[in-house]
């Protein structure tokens, strides 16, 4: 279950989700203050998800779910030899 206390507002991982969630801003109905989204553990975790599952994919080389749902687990709980990216461009393979 996710944790919807603590939200990061710094770092290199924070730099491309801001980055992600300000291309939105006025392209959704009114939304009031936009940076709120910024802390909203809701959209935190959404986005969160939406890369690990597009990472996944990538990984299995499918879009659907009974071909990438074991790569979830993989890539969000890690395996030896790999490593920590903080966003979605540097989780592709090179």
């Amino acid at each position: 279950m996710a944790d919807n206390l603590v939200t990061e507002t710094s770092g290199p991982a924070f730099k491309a989700f801001s980055k992600a969630i300000y291309a939105e801003k006025g392209k959704v109905g009114s939304t009031g203050d936009f940076s709120t989204y910024l802390t909203a553990p809701g959209a935190v975790h959404l986005y969160d998800g939406i890369n690990l599952a597009a990472l996944a994919m990538v990984e299995a080389h499918s879009t659907k779910a009974a071909n990438y749902k074991a790569d979830i687990i993989k890539i969000g709980d890690g395996v030896p030899g790999a490593k920590v990216v903080n966003s979605f461009a540097r989780g592709l393979p090179r």
